[in-house]
Order: C-alpha cells, then structure tokens, then sequence
C-alpha cells in the first residue's frame, strides 16, 4: 500500500462481535453481519510494516470465549521527484529540457498555467524539452512500481534577447567606418571589433580605413542574453563630372578665350553619380 491509502481489512468469523486492535490500541468494536463478516479500513501515513488484529467473539456479553487473527502490511514510500534542468533560466528563442533521474513506472510532464491550471504535455517520458516564449512552471508526476505516486514541479525562467539597433552610412574610400547604435536598441552593452567606442555618441570607429565593402561582427547583451549581429559598412563610388566651358565639353583640355570675354562654367554629372555639392576654384598661370 501506500501512505494515505485506505486498505479495506475483512475478517471472517461464525462469532458474533469482533473487536479490531492495532498494536495495543483498540481501534473499533463491530457486531458481526449475517455474512460472518466484520471489517476495518485501515489508513497509515508512515511507511515500513503495520499489523492489525481481529479478536471474535463468540456472543457480545461472554468475552471469555475468544479467537484472534492478525495480519500484517506495507505501506511503501512515495516517490521522492527531483525535477533537473539543462538551465534554469534560458533566454528567448533557446531551447531547455527539464527531466528527472529517478527511475520510475509511469511519467506525465504538464505545464502549470498563470492560472493554476495544468495542461498535459506531449512527454510521457523522464525528460521534456521545448522552446519557451516565456517563463514557465513544469509540473511532473510519477507512478513507482508499487502504484505510489509523486510529484514535484519547476520553474524556468525566460528572458528576452536584446535589440542590437545598429545602423551605418556608406562611407568614402579611406574613411573610418562609424557603427552607430539606435534608439530602439535594448542592449546594455556590445562586444566591438577592433576600434573605439565613445559611449556618449554611442559610435564605434574602426580602427583602420576602409576601401571595399566589409562586415563588422557585433555581440549585444542584455543580462545574461546575447545576439550576435554582422552590420556591413558600404563604399561609396568616386563621383564623376564633365566641366563644359560655354556649353562645349572640353574633356579636360585647355580651352582659349578672347580677353575681357565672359566665360561660363557648367558642370554634368557622369553616370551614376548626384551631384550634391561643387565647389570651384580658379587656378592662374
């Protein structure tokens, strides 16, 4: 048997009372049916081996005539569940398992609600593992082999992983490349490549000139979750022009004009380039 359970005790007797004894206490007197039987339930919390004794007798007023019976039980212990975790916080997107050591007959792994509720899950085995989108309760129980059952929960915690929020401009050949983090980044704080980083401006700058389009490898944590990211940093083509002098192209030759004439300089951008800004100088010889 085990603890708590109730364990129906029969004793069969042509007498006419029985009286029922555990040990040395005397538990009930019973007047005997019409089916010569008289029974007890016995429920003992305690493991280890109880006995309980029947004495019948033969009329309700005459205890001298007397006969006795006695059986003996055990009553088992429940299983003791210890509920393991590959971790006991995970961050988000990361799998855990939750699984116990113990040997046992039957396993049931359930999710404890924000209500209280249980919810079967799918494993009928010593381990479960899944995903968690947030912090989770497990609930296991067990069955031994001698039909005792236990249980024991655990609770794993989930957190977020961070935003990194990195940005970058394209940038001119053999310029620094400047990583900057956003507003919308939740991290506390970034594991940077090779370079500086002013935490007022929240910039990183290489630590070398760029010439051709690269990645820059970043970690951002928040708490004990990371996120790696790669942030690539673009070259800007070199801006191509043609300088028209009165509206005749002069492919960079020198262009003659009479003294005291008036003289007009035009600028055409060359394919693929936006011309934002000129600025002219003039040169004498």
């Amino acid at each position: 048997a085990c603890p708590t359970d109730k364990n129906k005790i029969t004793a069969i007797t042509s007498g006419k009372q029985i009286v029922w004894i555990k040990e040395t206490d005397t538990l009930s007197t019973a007047n005997v049916g019409d089916d010569h039987t008289s029974s007890y339930t016995a429920q003992d919390s305690t493991t280890g081996y109880h006995t309980y004794k029947a004495v019948a007798y033969l009329t309700t007023e005459d205890k001298t005539c007397a006969n006795e019976e006695s059986i003996k039980y055990e009553v088992k212990g429940v299983p003791n569940v210890q509920i393991l975790a590959s971790s006991n916080m995970v961050c988000k997107g990361d799998p855990v398992q939750v699984y116990t050591n113990g040997e046992y007959s039957s396993y049931q792994w359930y999710e404890i609600t924000n209500q209280n509720d249980t919810v079967a899950l799918s494993s009928t085995i010593s381990s479960y593992t899944e995903t968690p989108t947030a912090t989770k309760n497990y609930l296991l129980n067990v069955t031994n082999e001698f039909n005792c059952k236990g249980s024991n929960t655990k609770l794993i915690t989930v957190n977020d992983k961070p935003i990194a929020g990195i940005t970058a401009n394209d940038i001119c050949p053999e310029t620094y490349a400047v990583l900057q983090v956003g507003s919308k980044s939740t991290a506390d704080r970034f594991e940077w490549p090779s370079g500086s980083y002013d935490s007022n401006t929240k910039q990183w700058t290489s630590a070398d000139k760029q010439n051709i389009r690269k990645g820059y490898a970043v970690t951002a944590y928040l708490g004990e979750c990371s996120i790696d990211t790669t942030v690539y940093v673009e070259i800007k083509g070199t801006p191509t022009a043609t300088i028209s002098v009165n509206n005749e192209a002069t492919n960079g030759a020198a262009v003659d004009v009479c003294n005291g004439s008036p003289v007009t300089l035009s600028l055409t951008a060359g394919t693929g380039t936006t011309i934002n800004t000129a600025v002219w100088n003039v040169k004498e010889n």
